[in-house]
């Protein structure tokens, strides 16, 4: 099925999509993390192979007489990380739809921790972003923690700034535990009060990976 940004339509017809697991590697060691990302084994997919899902896609896209595919770039760690497939696949996928009159479009789900170049290229590139932010620093900061330990709060915030800055789309999703529900009402509006999110997303935390 179509992969869209935010439930979103990022393209002008009924759009053909591919989702890409880049990496099981990940900045961040989120206590209720699904993937157990960066505990398992390090993985990232290749530019060989991202390619080659790209071109499958695309030739199915031709198939159907589809005008426009989008790739979501997601999980099993955080797909920043692996950067350079990251960009040099959507620069591929841009070039090889072009020459077959098509569109292509990304989104990326990220945990929205990463340096200033990585949010530069993600505005000027991608159609949208899922951002994990659990609503209130000190609970984000209770289980979103860096590889040193350290709460991830203030990174993500400044990250969503960004975004503000600069209207571009992205919707945010928090992890809710038995414990924070409480606290769902606060979280909303603290997001509410201080960014302007396209969608708020809640879900339960997994009894997966970590948790």
């Amino acid at each position: 099925l179509p992969e869209r940004a935010h439930g979103e339509e990022v393209g002008g017809g009924e759009d053909l999509g591919h989702t890409f697991f880049l990496t099981t590697e990940c900045n961040l060691r989120c206590t209720y993390c699904y993937a157990s990302a960066g505990d398992t084994p390090a993985k990232r997919m290749t530019l060989d192979v991202a390619k080659r899902g790209i071109d499958f896609v695309l030739n199915n896209a031709v198939e159907l007489g589809e005008p426009a595919i989008e790739i979501a770039y997601h999980g099993g760690g955080e797909p920043s990380v692996n950067w350079k497939t990251l960009t040099e696949s959507f620069d591929y996928a841009r070039e090889r739809a072009a020459e077959r009159g098509m569109t292509a479009h990304a989104s990326l789900a990220s945990n929205g921790v990463m340096p200033d170049h990585k949010i530069d290229w993600i505005i000027e590139h991608l159609d949208g972003v899922s951002l994990s932010f659990d609503g209130l620093p000190e609970v984000h900061d209770a289980n979103r923690m860096t590889v040193s330990g350290q709460g991830s709060s203030d990174k993500v915030e400044h990250t969503i700034r960004r975004f503000d800055a600069a209207g571009f789309n992205y919707g945010l999703r928090l992890t809710i535990t038995r414990e924070h529900i409480p606290q769902m009402e606060a979280a909303i509006r603290y997001v509410c009060q201080n960014f302007r999110p396209r969608r708020i997303q809640v879900e339960p935390a997994y009894q997966l990976g970590r948790w």
